[in-house]
């Protein structure tokens, strides 16, 4: 992690799948941003009820394809899981 966040992400109910918030967060921009990698199916994203989500394994993905390069790909490996 960059050192300037006090505590790590939760996702909260779906185990490995993120929010746009989450994703967005991880990724250094806004949501809005994140809405638009995945309305132009550069990232991977999955309805989930009325709400959009990305599986950590896709941001990866993603990542490792150089579409995010502000990110850490640790960050995302390391990020914990809520059970």
């Amino acid at each position: 992690m960059n050192g300037t966040s006090t505590a790590p992400l939760r996702p909260r109910l779906y185990g490995d799948m993120l929010t746009i918030s989450e994703t967005a967060e991880l990724c250094h921009v806004a949501p809005v941003t994140v809405r638009r990698w995945c309305d132009s199916a550069r990232l991977r994203s999955y309805k989930v009820g009325g709400s959009r989500r990305v599986f950590r394994v896709d941001l990866l993905a993603f990542i490792d394809a150089g579409e995010a390069v502000k990110v850490d790909p640790g960050d995302i490996i390391n990020l914990e899981v809520a059970e």
